[in-house]
């Protein structure tokens, strides 16, 4: 945050911002998650990408099935695996685990322990599955401070991780479905008006396929679609041209341009000259 703070521009930025969104301890405890990324909604952007030009109605099909069968493998999934903790947050506990040791541990009463290392100390409850660090109210999973409390009750830490993350939730997510539907051949006739699609009117210049990227965004040089650089043919470098070079003008070059402009202009005159002598020509023509 220091560093941040060293720029008036982004400290300020950011201090619009409220907390909540980027800042891991202003998090809600409701998610369990410590996310700051928007990788899901670039997936699902990715996922659907092949359905964004269809018309609207054959669009919301698309994804249906999508979605439909998308739900149907993950629920068979979920029915086949044995793990009763997800690996990848098996990973996170174990590496909490590492740490745990280093702790000196003292219990208050009640399920609340103090957990002291150095100059840091925390307060742990394992009732309510609180630690003053505020990782494991955040995340679900017991943070070092918290399993050391839980090793110095006799307690196992996977008894203590978020029930969102047992193989039972992860069964009852999949457990809805989205029904299939018939053609339109098949669907229920009704009185009442057929409701006519909205007037379409060409909006001028290019269709617009890429996303607007946001401000500051950094340029990705592998996701260009134009993969030739710019050479300068001042220094022969690359990345601008000889407008955007910042060192001297060869001398040669400037006789170069020079000479490329006596060309020009002559070339013109010249032309100049001949289209003159071609209607003359023609009007003495017309005349006799």
């Amino acid at each position: 945050m220091d560093e941040i703070k060293e720029n008036p521009r982004a400290w300020k930025w950011l201090s619009d911002i409220d907390s909540k969104h980027w800042s891991r301890h202003k998090f809600s405890t409701n998610a369990k998650t410590d996310l700051v990324v928007n990788n899901i909604s670039e997936s699902y952007n990715a996922w659907i990408l092949e359905a964004r030009e269809e018309p609207m109605c054959t669009m919301m099909e698309h994804n249906r099935t999508k979605l439909m069968e998308s739900i149907s493998i993950k629920r068979d999934g979920a029915e086949r695996d044995t793990w009763v903790i997800p690996p990848n947050y098996k990973k996170r506990l174990e590496l909490e685990k590492k740490f745990a040791s280093i702790f000196k541990v003292v219990c208050a009463g009640r399920g609340i322990w103090q957990v002291t290392c150095k100059d840091s100390q925390y307060v742990v409850d394992l009732d309510s599955r609180k630690c003053g660090y505020y990782k494991w109210d955040v995340t679900g999973v017991p943070c070092c401070h918290a399993i050391a409390a839980i090793h110095q009750f006799k307690h196992k830490p996977e008894d203590y991780i978020s029930p969102y993350f047992t193989r039972e939730k992860n069964i009852a997510a999949y457990e809805g479905m989205i029904m299939p539907i018939p053609d339109k051949t098949q669907w229920l006739k009704t009185d009442f008006h057929e409701v006519d699609p909205p007037l379409y009117h060409a909006q001028p210049g290019r269709l617009r396929k890429k996303r607007v990227k946001a401000q500051r965004e950094p340029h990705v040089p592998e996701r260009a679609s134009k993969k030739a650089s710019i050479r300068c043919s001042n220094y022969h470098t690359y990345g601008h041209n000889v407008k955007g070079c910042g060192l001297p003008i060869r001398p040669d070059w400037e006789a170069r341009k020079g000479a490329k402009f006596t060309r020009h202009v002559s070339t013109s005159i010249s032309r100049w000259i001949s289209a003159k002598a071609a209607n003359k020509s023609n009007s003495s023509r017309i005349k006799e």
